[in-house]
Order: structure tokens, then C-alpha cells, then sequence
């Protein structure tokens, strides 16, 4: 595969290619509710339209339809890269997780949009 951020037969991704929005969400459900206090986003870019977020916030839900955002978000590195970014934060009972991203408002035209490769949600034991 050629790697294109809108190339239909790559499927290992996500990304908000083109996307008209000023933020795009991904959302992890993780069966049932469980102690989260620990994300790692691994930020995806292929060099051309697909980078880093510029920046991101996580909120959480027991429902999937109310969301709150996390208490005391700790990112490391504060500013978002391509590849792993890790984001502690107060520990919350959730069952869903989701990762809201802001982009470049290029990117409706291909440039500076978000891409994810993997989502990791670490539950306390």
C-alpha cells in the first residue's frame, strides 16, 4: 500500500483526512466500566496531510452519551507528536473513553489533520 492518509485499502489508521471540522473525536469502549487513569495515543503522520493534533482533550463516559473531561490531564509530551503521547490524569470510573483533536484549519484541504494508529486504555487491576 502506498500509505495515502485516503487510500480506502489501508485500514490501520484513523484519521480525519479532508474533514471540514475544527475537531474530530475517536472513542474506546471498553465493555464495562472500569478504573481509567492513563491514555496513550499513538499520533499517526505520513509526512504530507496527515501530522500530529495540534492539541487534544479526553473526556469520559459511563453511558456513551454524557461525556466529562478528565480531572488534572497531565501530557507528556505537552505538545502532541507523531507516535506515542502519553495522558495521565485523575483516576475515573468509565466505560468509554474519547480523544477530541484539534487540527489545522487547512485541514478541509489536506493538510494538518489528525491520524491515530492505536488507543491504548490502561485500567487499574
Amino acid at each position: 500500500m502506498g500509505g495515502s492518509p485516503n487510500d480506502a485499502n489501508v485500514h490501520n489508521r484513523w484519521t480525519n483526512y479532508s474533514s471540514p471540522n475544527a475537531s474530530d473525536w475517536i472513542a474506546v469502549d471498553l465493555g464495562a466500566p472500569a478504573t481509567l487513569g492513563e491514555l496513550t495515543i499513538h499520533a499517526y503522520s505520513d509526512g504530507k496531510g496527515v501530522t500530529a493534533p495540534l492539541g487534544y482533550r479526553i473526556e469520559t463516559s459511563l453511558d456513551g452519551t454524557t461525556f466529562t473531561a478528565v480531572a488534572n490531564l497531565v501530557k507528556t509530551p505537552a505538545t502532541p507528536v507523531a507516535g506515542p503521547n502519553v495522558a495521565r490524569f485523575d483516576a475515573v470510573s468509565a466505560r468509554y473513553a474519547r480523544v477530541t483533536f484539534q487540527v489545522s484549519d487547512q485541514c478541509a484541504k489536506g493538510q494538518g489533520c489528525a491520524g491515530v494508529t492505536e488507543l491504548e486504555a490502561w485500567v487499574a487491576p
